[in-house]
Order: C-alpha cells, then structure tokens, then sequence
C-alpha cells in the first residue's frame, strides 16, 4: 500500500526571488505630481493674499511630465512580467497631473475670458460716451463720464460720473488735457459717423493687486481706417476689478499704418495749411518790432499789427503784398529810422478788436474765470513780437494742447489752431493761457471737393495710398481769436511745461 502521508517541503523559501523593484518612471512621476500639487496650493495662497490671478504658464512643465512619465511606467510595468512594481502609484500619479492640469486650464481660461470680457466692456461703454460728447456744451456729462473712467480708482470716491464741475475742480489740468486728445477731435468733426471696434487685448501682464493690458481697436470714419491701443488698468480688491482706461494722446495710430482716404488727407492739408496761416499771421504781426535797432519804447502808430490785421482778417490786402510790406520795413528804416515802418489804425481795426476779433470763453463748467479782463488779451496783443501769443508748446513746453479742432460747416470749414497766450498773470517761465486762433475756409470749389471726399469716404470709397494732389497754400482768413484767458500752470515739479486744453 502506497504512503499518502503529506511531506513537508524541505527547501528553503528564497525571499528575493519574490521582490520586484519599484519602477523609476513611476517614482518620478509621483514626484512631478506632488510637486506640482505643493506649487499650485503655494502659489495660489500667494495669488489670493496679493490680491492677482495666478497666472503662471510654466507650471504646466510638470503636470505635463508627470503625464508622460505616468503612461510610460504603466507600459513599463505592464510589460515587465511581474519584475517591476508601482502601478499604483503611476496611477494616482496620473489622476492627480490630469485632474489639476484640467482645473488649472480651466481657471486659467475663465481668468483670461473674465479680463477680456471685462476690459472690453469698459472699453466700449467709454467709446460710447465719447461719441455722445458736445464740447459747447457746460458740464457735458458724456464729457465728465468719459473723463471719469480714465481716473484712477482709488480717487473716483469722491465723485460720481456726473459730478463735472467738481472733477473739473479737482483735476484741471488733467480734464482739459482730455478735452482735446487727438481721438476726441476726430470724433468730433465727423459726428455721427464713427465706429469704434474693439479688436480684443493685444497684451496683458499681472502684478501685485494690479492688471495691466492693451486694448486693440479700430476706428473707422469718414477721414479712413486708424488703428488703435487703448493701455488699461485693473486694481484687483477682494476678488473684484476696477478699472481705468489710461489717458493720453496716441491712442489713434495715424502714422503709416493708418487707411486714409481722399478726404482724411484732405483733412491733413486743412490742419497743415490752417497751422501754417495762423504761424504766418502772428510773425506778421510782429514782424519790425523785434528787429535790432528799432526804438524802444515803440512809438505810437508805428506797429505791424494793423497790418497783418487787414491781410489777414479784412482781407483788405493780399498776402503776398502785406508780407512784403511788413518784412521789408527793416531796410526801409535802415534809410529813414523809424519811419520806414508806418501803417495807420483804421477804424475797422480799432473796432475790430473792441467786437468781434477778440471771444472770451467760459471754462467747461460754463462759467468765466473770474480774475480775467480784455485788457489781459490787449496786453498780449499789443505785445505780440515779444512772444506774448504764439503757437502751442512754446511756453507749455510738455502741453499737450497741439491738436486743432475743425468744424465742417454748411458754408465754411473752421479750423481752431491752438495757441498760448503770456498774459499779465503768468509767471515769468512757465505758465500761459490757453487758446484758440479761428481760421475760415469758404472758397466754395474747394468746399465741393471737400464735401464729394467726405460723401465717398462715409461710404468706405476713395481710398488713397498718397496724399491727394492738393496746393501748397489754402485761401484761409484768420477770424478770430479765443481763450478763457485761465493761465495753466503745469504741477509742482513736473519741470517746463504742462497738460492743456481746448
């Protein structure tokens, strides 16, 4: 009879043969998505007690490698036969870089969508009220709405967007620099026929508390194509933005990258023509008195004013014979003194300038400077060789008060060239007043011309790569002159010059 007794096995058990190593891969894909799992929690506390989005692109390095390193091992292990060890662990490893990576995309997105969204909101309602502005009008509120959003956030407590004559108060040389930026002029000679197109944010960078981007933009009208860069701003508190657009003058960008047609270059010539009047007029009207050897004081009757006044205004000579009389009178006195230089104050001059040639404006809250006289713009008339009225930036040196204002009329185009007026209250370096020299175009064939462009360019027609084939010279009359007589005096350190207005 066989022996069924069981035997107990007497080899001994060899432990090694039972271990498998732990896959590296896996290993070093648990330790990519720890780490990205400690950073993520890190940054983001930081993120939220500065007050910023966590906005870090390179995180994605490690969930990313912690994805590949995860599939790697789990083919790794799988293929191994049982010699390597750490599924799991790719697994969990796995889970965790997919999971966070998809949630952190995810915020990121939303980050992103919220401050385009939000920026671009704010751009339009800002586009909005600029378009509505009447610059004619006391206390526009367009105007104070618009103006408003360029302040910072931390200093609109005090205001509401309708409180104009308090943030007139308050920020004067910042409200009237923004009364004349180069967008608002545009805007206003072609009223009603903009559009503002936002093109999305060009850029965006965060720091603490803050957001600071870039809108793009187009503006389209009558005059062509201009692109735009609007620069904004978010304070970011308690989890909620504040913005503020960025105010200055380029945000239209008419270089060579601007679409003009023929009327916009037509608009160029007006400006250009307009400017160069307005300079001529003035150097005409002092044009012997600031000559070596003429007599000091001036004596009475000799002056160079009432000339440039009846070539210019009156019209009662032409240019090119006034110019020569007034140029021409430093040989004259070489041979007769004094008298080489005479021309008699007509009565139309004299009551000229007591009417219509001099128009005192109000401020933009309507009412007049209040410490201000015609005799502050006699004085500077009367004074007109010794820089006393003189073209934009020459006293202001850093003003920003050099854009013209044109009206396009039934009858007539006006052009508002700016000017700065020395008047008594100025301080000796400085300081200046404000204003306007108004010059009228009514030649009725170059009025055609210009209402045929401006038709073909409502309509997206006629557009010129160069300049159209325009004169030299413009046939303008210089009709008056205008300030609110206000001196502006640039803040405290800000060194030569200062903000202007219209």
């Amino acid at each position: 009879m066989a022996d069924t007794t069981p035997r107990l096995n007497s080899n001994p058990v060899d432990a090694a043969a039972e271990y498998a190593p732990l896959s590296w891969m896996a290993a070093a894909s648990l330790a990519f998505a720890g780490l990205f799992a400690f950073l993520l929690v890190s940054l983001s506390f930081i993120a939220f007690s500065q007050s910023k989005p966590l906005v870090e692109i390179w995180l994605f390095v490690f969930p990313i490698a912690g994805i590949v390193l995860a599939i790697a091992a789990r083919r790794h292990i799988q293929n191994s036969e049982g010699t390597r060890t750490g599924l799991q662990l790719a697994t969990v490893s796995w889970w965790i870089c997919v999971v966070g990576g998809l949630c952190y995309a995810a915020y990121l997105g939303a980050t992103e969508y919220t401050i385009r969204s939000d920026s671009k909101k704010q751009f339009v309602a800002w586009a909005d009220n600029l378009q509505k502005i009447e610059p004619a009008t006391a206390n526009d509120p367009a105007l104070a709405a618009a103006f408003y959003q360029t302040l910072p956030p931390e200093q609109r407590n005090a205001f509401t967007p309708t409180s104009t004559t308090a943030m007139q108060d308050r920020f004067g040389l910042d409200f009237t620099t923004f009364r004349q930026n180069k967008l608002l002029m545009i805007l206003l000679r072609n009223s009603g026929q903009c559009e503002l197109e936002p093109q999305g944010l060009k850029q965006w960078q965060q720091t603490p508390g803050k957001i600071e981007c870039a809108m793009a933009a187009t503006l389209r009208c009558p005059e062509g194509e201009f692109p735009m860069l609007i620069p904004m701003e978010a304070i970011v508190k308690d989890g909620k933005r504040e913005w503020q657009i960025k105010a200055f003058d380029g945000f239209v960008q008419d270089g060579s990258v601007a679409k003009r047609t023929n009327f916009g270059w037509m608009v160029e010539w007006l400006d250009a023509t307009a400017r160069g009047t307005a300079e001529q007029f003035l150097q005409s009207a002092g044009a012997p008195m600031n000559m070596e050897g003429f007599p000091r004081p001036i004596p009475e009757g000799i002056l160079s004013q009432p000339l440039a006044y009846e070539t210019y205004v009156t019209g009662k000579l032409p240019k090119g014979l006034g110019e020569r009389i007034a140029f021409g009178a430093h040989e004259r006195m070489k041979v007769t003194g004094a008298l080489g230089f005479f021309w008699p104050t007509s009565p139309e001059y004299t009551k000229g300038l007591q009417s219509g040639f001099f128009v005192q404006t109000p401020l933009p809250d309507g009412k007049m400077a209040h410490d201000t006289s015609r005799e502050d713009f006699y004085f500077c008339w009367n004074n007109v060789a010794f820089e006393k009225i003189t073209p934009a930036g020459r006293t202001l040196t850093n003003s920003t008060d050099k854009n013209s204002y044109i009206r396009f009329l039934d009858d007539r185009v006006e052009v508002h060239v700016a000017i700065e007026l020395k008047v008594l209250k100025s301080d000796p370096k400085n300081s200046a007043a404000l204003g306007r020299m108004v010059l009228t175009l009514d030649d009725k064939d170059v009025l055609a011309k210009l209402n045929a462009a401006r038709a073909e360019g409502a309509k997206g027609e006629n557009w010129a790569a160069t300049p159209a084939d325009l004169p030299a010279n413009c046939p303008w009359k210089v009709t008056r002159i205008e300030s609110n007589l206000k001196v502006i005096r640039p803040p405290a350190g800000s060194g030569p010059g200062g903000p202007g207005g219209m």
